[in-house]
């Protein structure tokens, strides 16, 4: 339960209301313990290890247990399975740090400053960050607010399920894919377009190469060839 609470709500509040009523040995075997497990995770979670050991080495509660902190550094293997985990977490944190620096010399502003709270992440990923800087060297902010709108709209419409208010990534992907044109939609309809003018050959070397079999199916009734044609080209693939 905790760790599903990681990915969605900062790490430090989760923390505080799990700890803040212990005692402070009581909060070095909560953290240990949380520690152990989040490194046995097959994709270990980088940033609550990292918040976990700081508060441990912060707070200095390892003092009540080990003669120094050398002695508790060996005890937990820190060499070997945390300090590999913080320093990938520092490296992630930097390109982060790039792409919010660019965000901001781009839009002038932070992304505080141009979405709205509800349409903002908790946890802010290298991915999400990496895609809104593409953005923001894309378009002006007032049309990447409204785009980006846009997309959210798209997403709920498209599936059934509960989706976030909040802004991800896929949509941002989407968006960036609509202004360089490379939607699947746009490809499809460039590729009419193609055919269209150079003909037979080439609609059956996109169709054996690229586009599904229903597509193969729209794609000779737009461009009015024989859809056999079309079919056989498809099964040679």
């Amino acid at each position: 339960m905790i760790l599903q609470r990681f990915l969605h709500e900062p790490i430090e509040t989760v923390l505080d209301e799990q700890l803040g009523n212990l005692r402070p040995e009581q909060q070095f075997d909560a953290l240990l313990q949380l520690l152990n497990h989040l490194l046995s995770l097959d994709a270990p979670l980088e940033r609550a290890i990292g918040t976990c050991w700081n508060r441990i080495y912060n707070g200095q509660l390892w003092k009540d247990r080990h003669e120094s902190l050398e002695d508790f550094k060996q005890y937990i293997r820190f060499d070997t399975a945390i300090k590999p985990v913080l320093l990938y977490k520092d490296n992630i944190d930097y390109r982060k740090a790039l792409s919010i620096r660019k965000i901001k010399k781009s839009w002038g502003g932070s992304l505080e400053d141009i979405l709205p709270a509800s349409a903002i992440p908790a946890r802010l990923s290298k991915y999400f960050l990496d895609q809104m800087a593409v953005l923001s060297s894309m378009c002006s902010c007032e049309d990447a607010v409204k785009l980006l709108k846009g997309a959210v709209a798209n997403r709920k419409r498209r599936s059934r399920r509960l989706n976030p208010l909040s802004l991800q990534a896929a949509d941002i992907q989407q968006v960036i894919q609509h202004l360089r044109g490379t939607s699947p939609q746009s490809m499809f309809e460039n590729t009419v377009t193609k055919c269209r003018s150079r003909g037979r050959v080439i609609a059956e070397e996109v169709c054996a190469a690229s586009i599904s079999f229903l597509d193969c199916r729209a794609l000779y009734h737009v461009v009015e060839l024989p859809y056999s044609a079309g079919q056989s080209a498809y099964r040679r693939k």
